[in-house]
C-alpha cells in the first residue's frame, strides 16, 4: 500500500464501505445458490424500524442441490412509503429482478394473515399471483392459528375475553416493577409454575391463554396489590412442511366434529372447571342481561347458567367461528397441496396417478407431457413398493436426497415444488429481531446501506465470505490514493 503512514483506513466512510462489500458479497452468494435451484419461495413481511420508517424485509426460501436442505435466507431490507398492497407487491417483484433472480421460477409465497397481505382484491398475494399464477400463496401456519382463535370469533364474549387477556399482558409488560410484583405472586401461590412472565397474545396466543388461566390467582392478587400500592395507576386490565401442517388441521377439524357430537358431556367438564376457579377467587356467575332486540349477542332459552353458556358461547364458537376459520384460513390451498403431496413415497404407494392430477393441472407448464409423467409416477411408485413402510421417505426434502433427477426428472421438479412452499413466518420475524438490534435509538440515523450490510452478516453467519474476496472487491472503488497489495 503506497498512501503513507496517516492514511489509517478507519474511518467511517471505509468502516460503511466494508460492511457493504461483505454483505454484497453474501447477498451475491444467496443469489447465485438460489439460481442453482430450480424453484424458490418469496418470505416477506413490513414493520417499522426505531426511526418509524416502514422497513420490508425479503427473504427467500429454497432446496439446495447438494446439500437437500431447506433454507430460508434473509436478503435485504427495503424502506418503503407506500404500503398499500400493490406497492409492496411492486416493491418485492423489482428488487428480485434487480438482483437477477428470475421471477418466472417463483413457486410460492409467504406472509402473515394481515388484510394488506393476504388480501384476495388488489392485496400482495393477489397482486403477484396476477402476474404469476404459479406463485401459489400459503398462510403463516402459526399465524393462522393464532387469529382463529382470538380475532377471528363473532362471539362478544369471546373476544371481550381475548381483549382482556391483551391489556393485561401490556400492563405488567410496561413496568418492571409490576412484572416483578407478578413474579413474586406466581412463586407464592403457583410454585410449580415454571413461567414467571405472561406471554403476549399477539405471539402464541394458545400458549398465552392457557399460561393465563394456570396463574389467574396470581393475576388477580398482583393486580389488587398495585392497586393498594399505587391509586393513582392507570389500571386498564380488570380483575413442518406445509402437507403436514394441512394435515394437523384436518385432524384437528375432525376431533371437533366428533367433541361436537358430545357437546354436552364435554361442556360439563369445561364448566366444572370454571365454577372450581370462580369459587376459589370469589367470583359470583352472572348472566348478561337479555333483551329483545338484541342483535348481536345470543337470546336462546335456558334454564340454568350452565345452559345458557353453552348455547351461547361454547357451541357457536365450536361449530360456527373456529371451524370455519380454521377451513378459510388452510383449506385454500389445501386441494393443490394435497395433491402434491403424493408425490411422497409414503402417499404414492398407496395410490395412483388419479391423486396426482390436481398438482400436473396447476404446475402443467414445468412438467413434461402428461402421459410421461404418468409413465414417471409409475415407475416411482414401482421403485418403493417393495420397501418397508418405515423406511420411506416421508418428507419432499427426503424424497429429493432419493430421487434421480436424470432417470424422475418431473418427479424431482414437483419435489422441489413441495420443497420450496412456506409454512410459517418465523424468518421474517427473525429479521425484525435483528433490524431492533441493529437500528436502536443511539444508532438511529443508521443508512439503509449500513443497516443491510450488518443484518446480512449477522442473520448469514454461516455464509463463508473469504478474505480475499473483500479485498478483491474493495480495492475495486476508484480513490484518491491508491490500494496496491
Amino acid at each position: 500500500m503506497n498512501s503513507g503512514g496517516r492514511s489509517t483506513y478507519t474511518s467511517f466512510f471505509i468502516q460503511n464501505e466494508l460492511i457493504n462489500t461483505f454483505g454484497h458479497l453474501i447477498q451475491s452468494q444467496i443469489v447465485r445458490n438460489v439460481r442453482k435451484t430450480i424453484f424458490y419461495s418469496v418470505l416477506a413481511d413490513e414493520t417499522a424500524d426505531i426511526s418509524q420508517i416502514e422497513q420490508f424485509s425479503l427473504c427467500l426460501r429454497y432446496a439446495e442441490d447438494k446439500s437437500y436442505k431447506i433454507r430460508e435466507d434473509f436478503l435485504t431490507f427495503i424502506p418503503v412509503y407506500e404500503v398499500t398492497g400493490a406497492g409492496l407487491a411492486n416493491t418485492v417483484l423489482e428488487t428480485l429482478s434487480i438482483l437477477g433472480l428470475d421471477l418466472k421460477k417463483m413457486r410460492g409465497q409467504g406472509y402473515d394473515g394481515a388484510a394488506t397481505m393476504r388480501g384476495q382484491f388488489r392485496r400482495v398475494q393477489a397482486s403477484i399471483k396476477e402476474k404469476l399464477p404459479l406463485a401459489l400463496y400459503t398462510h403463516c401456519s402459526s399465524n393462522s392459528l393464532n387469529l382463529c382463535l382470538s380475532d377471528a370469533s363473532n362471539i362478544p364474549s369471546i373476544r371481550n375475553c381475548m381483549g382482556v387477556i391483551k391489556e393485561v399482558c401490556r400492563f405488567f409488560h410496561m413496568s418492571a416493577k409490576r412484572t416483578e410484583t407478578l413474579k413474586s405472586m406466581i412463586s407464592d401461590c403457583c410454585p410449580e409454575q415454571k413461567k414467571k412472565k405472561l406471554i403476549s397474545l399477539c405471539v402464541q396466543s394458545h400458549d398465552s391463554v392457557f399460561l393465563f388461566k394456570d396463574i389467574l390467582e396470581s393475576i388477580l392478587l398482583s393486580l389488587l396489590k398495585i392497586e393498594e400500592e399505587s391509586s393513582d395507576s392507570a389500571l386498564k386490565a380488570h380483575a413442518l412442511n406445509l402437507s403436514q401442517a394441512i394435515a394437523n388441521v384436518t385432524s384437528v377439524l375432525d376431533l371437533l366434529s366428533k367433541q361436537m357430537i358430545n357437546a354436552n358431556d364435554n361442556f360439563k367438564t369445561l364448566y366444572a372447571q370454571v365454577k372450581e376457579i370462580t369459587a376459589k377467587l370469589d367470583i359470583k356467575e352472572e348472566i348478561p342481561r337479555v333483551c329483545r332486540l338484541h342483535t348481536v349477542r345470543n337470546n336462546g332459552p335456558y334454564s340454568t347458567e350452565e345452559e345458557y353458556y353453552r348455547r351461547a358461547v361454547y357451541v357457536p364458537y365450536y361449530l360456527d367461528d373456529f371451524c370455519n376459520s380454521l377451513k378459510e384460513r388452510f383449506e385454500s390451498h389445501k386441494e393443490t397441496v394435497a395433491s402434491l403431496q403424493h408425490i411422497l413415497p409414503e402417499f404414492c404407494t398407496k395410490t395412483d396417478f388419479y391423486s396426482l392430477e390436481a398438482a400436473f393441472n396447476f404446475y402443467e407448464v414445468d412438467l413434461s407431457h402428461k402421459e410421461v409423467v404418468q409413465s414417471e409416477f409409475m415407475l416411482w411408485k414401482e421403485k418403493w413398493s417393495q420397501e418397508k413402510s418405515e423406511s420411506l421417505p416421508k418428507t419432499a426434502i427426503s424424497s429429493l436426497e432419493k430421487c434421480d433427477k436424470t432417470f424422475f426428472p418431473n418427479i424431482y421438479i414437483l419435489s422441489k415444488q413441495l420443497a420450496v412452499l412456506t409454512v410459517s413466518v418465523a424468518t421474517m420475524e427473525r429479521s425484525f429481531s435483528s433490524l431492533r438490534r441493529l437500528k436502536t435509538y443511539l444508532r438511529n440515523t443508521t443508512s439503509e446501506i449500513r443497516l443491510n450490510g450488518l443484518a446480512l452478516l449477522s442473520m448469514n453467519r454461516d455464509i463463508k465470505i473469504r478474505d480475499e474476496e473483500v479485498l478483491d472487491k474493495f480495492p475495486s472503488v476508484p480513490r484518491n490514493l491508491v490500494f496496491v497489495l
